[in-house]
């Protein structure tokens, strides 16, 4: 320390000591700086709670008086672990017609990150998104037994597990552009754990 002082001293400009001081020490400069924001990390992931938030996504036909509607009713159920928050993109006839290639990026993105924990959509294309493994059959995530299985109807989507609870006899989706949309869960989700807790809310 007493040779750097000494050094800064013989120079003129305050320019010419920053160069040098970077020049000679920046490893430790930013040692110390890389150690500081690790320590800032640390100490807010122990003592900070980020709050939870589980997403449905809806990719159907209803409008969106339908969708607020739905996250109205919804709303009256609170849940003491995370938030549940609504996503809608509107898909009509097999085609998401306004601002097509965005909202299937938004779509794809979401579910790559996990974003999406449960997702409501058609036949079609479930049935996609189930052929690129990007769906969980439902018995690795909730429990089947528990449902009423006169009331929800199951559905394999033509293979030998069940992904998917139809939405048609469902009290929260009780619009007719429900009747032919499905309940998924992506593979992705990254709350799991709180998906049993959001179907028993949808299939009391």
């Amino acid at each position: 320390m007493k040779r750097l002082i000494a050094t800064l001293k013989t120079m003129s400009s305050r320019r010419e000591k920053i160069d040098y001081i970077w020049e000679y020490y920046k490893l430790h400069i930013i040692g110390s700086v890389s150690a500081v924001l690790f320590l800032y990390i640390m100490i807010g992931n122990i003592f900070g709670e980020e709050e939870k938030v589980v997403e449905i996504m809806v990719v159907s036909e209803a409008s969106l008086p339908v969708i607020e509607q739905v996250e109205e009713d919804l709303s009256e159920h609170s849940f003491e672990a995370f938030t549940l928050y609504i996503e809608y993109i509107q898909h009509k006839g097999g085609k998401i017609e306004e601002n097509a290639f965005d909202q299937m990026q938004k779509m794809s993105a979401a579910i790559s990150v996990g974003q999406i924990d449960i997702m409501i959509t058609d036949e079609t294309l479930a049935t996609q998104l189930i052929e690129e493994d990007l769906f969980l059959p439902l018995s690795e995530v909730i429990d089947l037994k528990q449902l009423n299985q006169e009331q929800y109807q199951l559905i394999d989507f033509g293979t030998n597990e069940v992904y998917g609870i139809s939405t048609k006899n469902i009290a929260y989706f009780d619009d007719e552009s429900f009747n032919d949309t499905f309940i998924l869960i992506p593979a992705t989700s990254s709350n799991l754990e709180y998906v049993q807790s959001v179907m028993d809310v949808l299939l009391p």
